[in-house]
């Protein structure tokens, strides 16, 4: 027969001889439960550390136990390095406190997430020591203990291209309006100071400068903005100048130099040509030909020439190039009109004046041939009279001369010459030799010999109106690959001022066009014993 209180003490005692395989069974299932926590775990990292934000987790006392490959990569420590310490070693030690703050604060909140920082960036410190802006969420973990979690990312880069677009948009907001201002001009000397002074400013730097070329690359106008003329035009002959400007005038291409001195070689620049430390130049191009080049030295701020720079400055060469082709097609047409109405006057003084003049001479002589005799002091009037009007015929045979330079429509310098020459003989009566090479104009540009022809002009005009001469030779020649012109006449010749006064407007003229083209040009005179003006220049590249 069974007890019961051995059964009710076997119930409430169940013997710890238990089938084995109920406690296998525990076992099992306690390593499935370990097995799938390190799983979830193991994903869990791989998650976090194949994003590139910085995933960062706190405890309640703001110590690192969480530092993903992420935060490695924008702090620049290992995790190793990081977990056990306090949160302040990656930030600024003056946003610290501030930050222990705002989280604090955020854990008594009911919220469970927040953007950090507000409206203001917040800034981190990598292990460098170095600091970026940084944009942040923070979240909390309430169980079993209270856990915070960041996510970071640096925002370098973002701010960076921000700050770029801004100043894109005001650089191009800016060029909007230079050229406004650049196509308000039709002088072509004005336009081109117009466009250097814009770029200069829309471009904040302490030089500009803008050379146009003829069609054998030769400088035909220089100008500048920042320094003086003077110094810009010894800046443009001198070697320094050359291989700063040389490159990108003959080549045609942008080219930015933020280190000059190691580039060119050259580490002081002559007397009086300031320092330049970095030079952003890009090309002028109308209808697919190079006509000049656009300079800048010198950022005002110090910081180098960028790429978006060189973008924007090229946006200003091509509307600098439609306005100075503008200029120069305004100035052509305005020529022209001069011309035409030149070779009008010169028309009508030797068609209408002089032939009116002539036949107030011939009835002059009629009037004397039917005085007697006995009235020599009439006839000897009449005669002063006629050599008056002599005279008179002459001086507007120059004026017609002066006028009509450009009168001669045949083409090339040697014609164009030819015909000056034949004007002048027909004009004054004035013998002149001419010694002309016919092929020079092979070997110099039109440019070149446009202002050849002008100052030849010149001298001539000096020479008939001035120095009373019974000669003139003119003598054109190539040897060596060096034009010279010579122009020289044996008239009472002057003394030469050391400097030319606003008087002399023919000295002046004749000096800047020989400048214009790089030619080199000598006045020499004695009184009594003539003058000569020879102008020297080298010929057309490869002649």
């Amino acid at each position: 027969m069974t007890d019961p209180k051995r059964t009710q003490k076997e119930n409430r005692h169940p013997s710890p001889h238990l089938p084995k395989h109920s406690l296998d069974v525990s076992t099992a299932e306690r390593d499935k439960i370990v097995e799938a926590l390190l799983i979830s775990e193991s994903r869990l990292s791989d998650i976090l550390n194949i994003v590139h934000e910085a995933i960062i987790s706190v405890d309640d006392n703001q110590t690192i136990i969480l530092f993903n490959s992420g935060a490695e990569a924008i702090f620049g420590y290992s995790a190793d390095e990081v977990v056990g310490k306090p949160l302040d070693i990656l930030m600024p030690a003056a946003f610290a406190n501030k930050h222990r703050q705002h989280v604090a604060n955020f854990g008594a909140a009911p919220e469970r997430s927040r953007l950090m920082g507000g409206r203001q960036t917040i800034m981190g410190r990598r292990k460098d020591g170095s600091t970026f802006p940084a944009e942040a969420s923070i979240s909390k973990l309430e169980s079993p203990h209270r856990l915070f979690t960041v996510v970071l990312r640096d925002i370098t880069n973002r701010q960076q291209a921000q700050r770029e677009r801004e100043y894109l948009i005001e650089q191009l907001r800016a060029l909007d309006d230079a050229t406004r201002a650049i196509t308000a001009e039709l002088s072509l000397k004005q336009v081109l100071q117009t466009i250097a002074n814009t770029a200069q400013s829309l471009m904040k730097v302490e030089i500009a400068a803008l050379g146009v070329h003829d069609e054998d690359e030769y400088f035909s106008r220089f100008v500048t903005a920042g320094i003086e003329p003077e110094i810009a035009e010894t800046l443009e002959a001198s070697a320094y100048g050359r291989k700063l400007l040389g490159p990108l005038f003959y080549r045609g291409r942008p080219v930015i130099i933020n280190d000059i001195p190691s580039v060119i070689g050259v580490t002081v620049p002559p007397a009086d040509i300031p320092p330049i430390h970095s030079l952003l130049g890009v090309p002028i191009s109308a209808k697919g030909k190079l006509i000049g080049a656009l300079y800048l030295a010198d950022k005002r701020n110090g910081m180098p020439f960028s790429s978006t720079d060189q973008r924007i400055l090229e946006r200003l060469a091509v509307h600098a190039a439609i306005a100075i082709k503008n200029a120069e097609a305004y100035e052509q047409t305005q020529r022209l009109a001069i011309l035409e109405e030149r070779e009008r006057f010169a028309q009508d003084l030797h068609d209408g004046i002089i032939q009116s003049i002539y036949a107030v001479g011939l009835m002059l002589d009629q009037a004397k041939a039917d005085i007697p005799p006995e009235y020599a002091v009439a006839r000897q009037q009449i005669d002063l009279t006629l050599n008056s009007l002599a005279s008179v015929i002459e001086d507007i045979r120059t004026y017609i001369f002066d006028l009509r330079p450009q009168a001669i429509k045949d083409d090339g310098l040697v014609n164009r010459l030819m015909g000056l020459i034949s004007e002048v003989r027909a004009n004054t009566n004035i013998p002149i030799d001419a010694d002309i090479e016919p092929d020079v104009c092979e070997h110099i540009s039109s440019e070149q010999a446009t202002h050849l022809f002008h100052i030849c002009h010149e001298a001539l005009s000096n020479a008939v109106r001035h120095a009373h001469p019974s000669h003139i030779s003119v003598r054109l020649t190539r040897a060596n690959g060096v034009v010279k012109l010579k122009v020289s006449d044996d008239g009472i010749g002057f003394v030469m001022p050391s400097t030319v006064k606003p008087g002399h407007r023919g000295l002046a003229n004749m000096r800047s066009r020989a400048f214009q083209v790089g030619a080199r040009m000598e006045i020499q005179s004695i009184p009594n014993k003539g003058t000569h003006v020879t102008v020297t220049m080298k010929g057309r590249r490869g002649s």
